[in-house]
């Protein structure tokens, strides 16, 4: 258990913002759209009661969906907590729920928060790191489609036809792009 009075969990989904609240043995749900300042506009009337300190709002990662809001919660002053969703489906499995809602989800998180949460708060990457991450899976990306490309080039060049030279011709201009921006990237990279 640890000290927070107020504990806001939130399903993240693409398109909206699924959260349960829970203070004084009380627990309050609402949704809005994937807009962190309709988000804010929901809890602000809590902190009529409970000091912003008081508060924990606690996010699954999910890729990317989370970052708008957590960002946003962080630079406004929010503590905010984004744990690992495998903490999540162990705590639900653990209290044995079957029930998938975006719903049943916030209130998950919110009771894991509530109950167990005692670790580091979210803290967003520098603008550099989030930078080189970014380049990374592209790298990671062109990468993968090189040797789709490669593969698919090789089986090609086994199939009797007319104009296979043009066809592979064009497949080789393709790899010959992609390893170029696969150098360029790199260099950027290593910059």
């Amino acid at each position: 258990m640890n000290s927070y009075k107020i504990v806001v969990g939130v399903d993240v989904s693409k398109n909206s913002f699924t959260a349960t609240v829970l203070y004084d043995n009380k627990k309050e749900t609402f949704e809005v759209k994937s807009d962190p300042v309709e988000f804010e506009k929901k809890i602000k009337p809590y902190l009529k009661k409970f000091k912003q300190s008081d508060m924990l709002i606690i996010m699954e990662h999910t890729g990317v969906y989370h970052l708008k809001l957590a960002n946003y919660l962080y630079e406004n002053g929010y503590k905010v907590a984004v744990i690992n969703p495998f903490s999540i489906r162990k705590f639900m499995e653990a209290k044995m729920t079957r029930v998938k809602t975006d719903k049943t989800d916030s209130y998950f998180i919110a009771e894991y928060g509530r109950t167990f949460f005692d670790g580091e708060l979210y803290k967003p990457k520098p603008d550099v790191e989030k930078e080189i991450e970014v380049k990374l899976k592209i790298l990671e990306d062109l990468q993968q489609q090189l040797t789709m490309l490669k593969n698919k080039r090789e089986s090609l060049s086994h199939v009797p036809m007319k104009r296979l030279k043009e066809n592979l011709e064009y497949y080789d201009e393709l790899i010959r792009k992609i390893e170029k921006s696969i150098k360029e990237l790199e260099k950027e990279i290593k910059e």
